[in-house]
């Protein structure tokens, strides 16, 4: 029996939590039934208070892309049409969605051709394969070292770390000023945008430019969300399917099907192939759960308050460790074994599975990365297999759980690439 609100609810009774409650709570929006995108200014929703693809284990997995295709209808429309409602005082209908109850009948009309750009990019797509290195070298450094203890003395890994940051900032600075140099003189030409290119037109809303301080710190900043968790997870998932033959031939025969269905017109891997992945995704959560790349968040306490017997003062700081989470023999038996079965029948419990984080600060592109990984793996069951030059190497933890040795192993093809 649990009580809320005064309200007793007995055990084994369905309950809905009714998410237009919240949005509509005046504590927590002002003026709520008051249509103002400014109101997200200065705004960060509490945990919970912000629910429009739901939450925890339960959250929408393409909520990321429905914002993108939202967005994407919303630029061409303002720029290029304007809308007439036929009744605007339309009543509304409230279930199953809310709507007018003339479905919105309007006017679409045109107003200017349209000026969309391409949103096929890359980074610095005309860069020589010798930067490239110098750039994976000098982030790798850097990645060893942001999470370190900040030693900055000679031989550290801190003091490496903002040796390789001054170096990449260097590299990056040469980019954009040959780039910038290209275009002033009118010799620079390409088939398509990357994101130099994006990052040297975008505009303010007061016509000012990026800087190329900002305009660095973007690229940076992509070197490690884009890439760093992606290889990572890669890695591990590779090293635990190796170890475990079952998982391994269980997610083969998986990919194995997907290609035998496949037309021999199509090329490369689908959308529909990707959600047909069942085990595959699986062998993903579980590699993400053992590894815990996310280590920690950090929050501030705002009072004073008791946890598990411990007093955290206000204004301490407060690490949550993630891991101690996915570690947990009463969430997950046996937490320490790789076993992707476990979610057959498993659905995580709010907030005891955060690969990605939680609430608002929920890494954006935790699909995209998924996506990633399931890609590589995907050509990788079908064509290859890892031999490992040591697979008992021990393991560091900091900044992130990997071999002391990085994993050195043989890659050997067993068949014609089909996929």
């Amino acid at each position: 029996m649990a009580s809320i609100s005064g309200y007793s609810i007995p055990k084994g009774w369905k309950v809905l939590v009714w998410f237009r409650s919240i949005h509509y709570d005046s504590e927590l929006y002002p003026n709520p039934m008051e249509f103002n995108p400014s109101r997200w200014d200065n705004l960060t929703p509490k945990a919970l208070s912000f629910l429009p693809f739901g939450a925890g284990s339960h959250l929408c997995p393409g909520n990321d892309l429905a914002k993108l295709e939202i967005a994407i209808f919303l630029h061409h429309f303002l720029l290029n049409y304007k809308m007439e409602r036929a009744n605007a005082g339309c009543p509304l209908m409230y279930l199953p969605h809310t709507r007018p109850k003339d479905n919105c009948v309007a006017k679409i009309k045109k107003s200017q051709e349209p000026r969309g750009v391409s949103a096929d990019q890359q980074l610095a797509s005309s860069e020589s394969e010798s930067v490239m290195e110098a750039l994976e070298r000098e982030y790798t450094v850097l990645n060893y070292g942001v999470r370190a203890m900040a030693i900055n003395l000679p031989g550290f890994a801190y003091h490496k770390a903002l040796k390789a940051r001054k170096n990449l900032v260097a590299i990056f600075q040469s980019i954009v000023d040959d780039r910038r140099a290209q275009r002033k003189a009118g010799n620079y030409y390409a088939k398509k945008k990357d994101m130099m290119d994006a990052l040297l037109d975008v505009e303010e809303d007061d016509g000012r430019k990026l800087t190329d301080e900002e305009i660095i710190d973007v690229l940076l900043m992509y070197l490690n969300a884009g890439h760093e968790s992606s290889g990572h997870t890669i890695m591990w998932a590779t090293v635990f399917l190796q170890a475990n033959p079952e998982a391994f031939q269980r997610a083969k025969a998986e990919q194995e099907e997907i290609l035998k269905r496949r037309p021999p017109t199509q090329k490369g891997m689908t959308l529909k192939e990707y959600r047909e992945m069942d085990y595959l995704s699986k062998v993903i959560d579980e590699t993400l759960r053992v590894i815990t790349f996310s280590l920690t968040v950090f929050r501030e306490a705002k009072k004073d308050v008791k946890i598990n017997g411990y007093s955290i003062p206000k204004g301490w700081k407060v690490l949550v460790w993630f891991r101690s989470i996915h570690y947990d023999s009463e969430l997950y038996p046996n937490p320490m074994e790789f076993n992707p079965s476990r979610w057959d029948n498993l659905t995580p419990k709010a907030l005891s599975f955060l690969p990605f984080g939680a609430g608002s600060h929920l890494c954006p592109g935790n699909d995209l990365a998924k996506l990633e990984i399931a890609i590589f793996l995907h050509h990788f069951l079908l064509n290859y297999k890892m031999e490992r030059a040591n697979a008992g190497c021990p393991l560091m933890y900091l900044p992130h759980t990997r071999p002391k040795d990085n994993c050195v192993a043989k890659i050997k093809k067993c068949g014609s690439a089909k996929a």
